[in-house]
């Protein structure tokens, strides 16, 4: 069994997968993670949940010298943020229940406002 410790940091630069139709913004953390850790959570420093691990993308120091937005990173790692979590969540408990349930929120998550970020566009291996 292999394990890994560590700390990362979000970055405020948004990833949107272009092998899907959704919209969604996903976020980015150079948290360390390692093969089946997909699916567990993203911790804040708080120790709230932010979000759940999708996955991570081997990168060269030249991949991530060229996105702004992600200076510094030692690693890129893609996580659903709980803003998406929940929306699907309502949309599943509307569907369960046979009502309608709230309206969904708008397709924007709470590290990436309306300042205009571009979202990092990698595809999807």
């Amino acid at each position: 069994m292999m394990t890994t410790t560590g700390k990362g940091k979000v970055y405020q630069t948004p990833f949107l997968n272009l092998k899907e139709d959704s919209g969604d913004l996903y976020g980015i953390h150079d948290g360390p993670l390692i093969k089946g850790m997909s699916g567990g959570p993203v911790i804040g420093s708080d120790g709230s949940v932010v979000g759940i691990n999708a996955g991570y993308y081997s990168v060269t120091p030249h991949d991530i010298a060229a996105q702004s937005g992600l200076r510094g990173a030692e690693r890129v790692s893609i996580f659903v943020p709980y803003s998406i979590i929940m929306r699907e969540w309502r949309k599943f408990q509307a569907q369960v229940n046979k009502q309608n349930g709230p309206a969904a929120p708008a397709l924007k998550t709470d590290f990436c406002s309306s300042s205009g970020l571009i979202p990092l566009r990698i595809p999807a291996k």
